[in-house]
């Protein structure tokens, strides 16, 4: 005879109940940084040699280079790429749950970059530090984690 009072659970979207490792999280999270530091990089070396050739001084480069709607365009071109393969790095190093890996990874790395700003003085424009930081990375991420968990697993989206 079975127990009436016995709880019954069920597990919903995954397939064994597992969360995702602090691994996938923190080396997805590190990638976030990774990638928009490098492609920062990338963008001002190209904005400083196309401000340059239009007859600016060094001093003035790092002022003007978020004035421009080119750069500014780049800039949030950077934040898509960089997010979503920082989304398919966390997902592709979780064993389950990938979009959730993907999603801390984001956190994590908007954490890190609200420590950054405190104190920030460049000269970059608010809605674009705010779209960047703090819009982008969750909504790209779990972009990243959906396409790599839609192309490499066909039982489970999550």
């Amino acid at each position: 005879m079975s127990n009436p009072y016995h709880a019954t659970t069920i597990e919903i979207g995954d397939n064994g109940g597992q969360r995702p490792t602090w691994r996938s999280i923190l080396i997805g999270a590190a990638v976030f940084i990774a990638t928009t530091t490098v492609l920062g990089v990338v963008h001002y070396r190209i904005a400083a040699i196309i401000l340059s050739q239009q007859g600016y001084q060094a001093g003035q480069l790092y002022a003007l280079l978020f004035d421009k709607g080119w750069s500014q365009a780049w800039s949030v071109a950077n934040a898509i790429v960089a997010f979503t393969v920082s989304g398919v790095a966390a997902a592709s190093l979780a064993a389950e749950r990938r979009v959730q890996a993907a999603l801390w990874s984001a956190l994590v790395y908007m954490a890190y970059f609200l420590v950054c700003m405190i104190g920030n003085d460049a000269p970059v424009p608010t809605w674009l530090m705010v779209l960047d930081g703090l819009v982008l990375p969750l909504p790209m991420g779990i972009l990243g984690a959906y396409l790599y968990t839609r192309r490499h697993d066909t039982n489970s989206t999550t």
